[in-house]
């Protein structure tokens, strides 16, 4: 997991105990330990093991040790965690799912 003390510009922090409803386009990374909900598009996305997202989100590589309840675009590689559980529509360009990690749901590659 990320080590966010000082976050890179063009980044994007949700730390744990917050809330986001709504819509964020993120040109870089975006790291969620809390819980978002809405459309989220961005570069890379890491859900931390106390994040939450659910709705729709799109992102070229994502990591998951938390949730994502939501549908997935991960034009490239979705990583799941052994933490990680996800549920809902799934499209995927490469996969890698860790001993213990969750999926639940429609996915498909393309």
């Amino acid at each position: 997991m990320t080590d966010y003390k000082d976050p890179p510009p063009n980044d994007f922090f949700i730390g744990e105990g917050v809330i986001f409803k709504g819509e964020a386009k993120v040109p870089n990374k975006a790291v969620i330990n809390g819980d978002f909900s809405g459309f989220l598009d961005a570069q890379t996305l890491e859900i931390q093991s106390n994040g939450v997202i659910t709705g729709n989100a799109k992102a070229d590589a994502v990591k998951v040790f938390g949730k994502l309840n939501s549908e997935l675009t991960c034009r490239h590689l979705l990583a799941i965690e052994s933490s990680g559980e996800v549920q809902g529509k799934l499209k995927y360009g490469e996969i890698e799912i860790a001993r213990g990690g969750r999926v639940i749901g429609n996915i498909s590659y393309g």
